[in-house]
């Protein structure tokens, strides 16, 4: 992770990623995000397979309150 360009995004932050819509996550497993993170269409061929994956990372936020 110190070789990262940037700080991976916070998965578990509900603030965060109840700003981003399915079809920005979905387009950011598809292409990927360039220093972070690789494509997933080559290892996912499958978009129903992304679709999934988009669907798990929904589960990932937590209340700030809520340990």
């Amino acid at each position: 992770m110190p070789r990262l360009r940037r700080k991976p995004a916070d998965l578990t932050n509900k603030e965060r990623m109840s700003s981003m819509t399915d079809g920005e996550m979905f387009w950011k497993i598809t292409k990927g995000i360039q220093g972070i993170m690789p494509a997933g269409e080559k290892k996912m061929p499958e978009a129903e397979e992304r679709w999934h994956v988009v669907n798990y990372i929904k589960t990932l936020p937590k209340d700030p309150a809520k340990p």
